[in-house]
């Protein structure tokens, strides 16, 4: 799946499943996505060493709104809290040790 750098929200660098990853989330999925959902991330997973792309996953509202909820963070999803969701959200993010999936 390409991305748009230019659509680059947020990026963190961080060991994951025993190396140094580089998470980034990009403010666009696709034009169907745009249509049907109000927030849209690709959330890239990179090898920092290689730069090769381990996972990417569309992620939307409906992905995000449970665990928002149980935390009490349903505001982060207000179109100001962009910065503020990622960062949540990075640390939600975790590669399998068996196959590379986000």
């Amino acid at each position: 799946q390409a991305v748009d750098e230019t659509m680059l929200v947020w990026r963190e660098e961080r060991w994951d499943a025993g190396r140094k990853v580089i998470i980034a989330f990009y403010g666009e999925t696709t034009k169907e996505d745009i249509m049907q959902y109000s927030h849209n991330f690709r959330i890239r997973v990179s090898d920092h060493a290689t730069l090769n792309v381990l996972a990417t996953r569309d992620v939307h509202e409906d992905d995000l709104e449970p665990t928002l909820f149980q935390k009490g963070l349903t505001d982060l999803l207000s179109a100001t809290k962009t910065e503020e969701l990622c960062k949540e959200v990075v640390g939600w993010v975790a590669l399998r040790k068996h196959g590379d999936e986000v």
